[in-house]
């Protein structure tokens, strides 16, 4: 099982301005961190995704959400897409909120299911 980290980039207005790399790749059982860095007081992120049952079908557990202050980590534990081809792009967005319900610039990355992990005798997987 790995970890993959994705670095979400927030300007001083709330807004986010950047997520890297915006298509992760992970095998059934990873874990994915999201870090934030420059989102101001004030301001929490809302992971949504297309319908909301997936964030419950894709991972064990996601927390917190939603995020609250810049220099914090979101963590997405056992990527598990029950039910799904293994091939499967999930499209999400990352939404910022003010604390009066304004909604700022999100940025819409995605995870790329890669199925099972590969074992060893899979081109040299482990």
């Amino acid at each position: 099982m790995a970890t993959q980290t994705v670095i979400v980039t927030c300007d001083s207005e709330g807004n986010v301005t950047d997520v890297s790399p915006t298509k992760v790749e992970v095998n059934i059982g990873d874990s994915i961190i999201w870090q934030v860095s420059g989102l101001t007081e004030g301001h929490n992120l809302s992971f949504e995704f297309n319908s909301p049952e997936l964030l419950n079908v894709l991972f064990e557990s996601l927390s917190p959400n939603p995020l609250l202050g810049g220099g914090s980590e979101v963590q997405g534990n056992n990527f598990t897409p029950a039910d799904t081809d293994p091939d499967t792009i999930f499209h999400y967005s990352i939404v910022p909120v003010d604390f009066a319900g304004r909604r700022g610039q999100s940025f819409d990355p995605q995870i790329d299911s890669l199925g099972s992990p590969p074992g060893p005798d899979d081109e040299g997987g482990s």
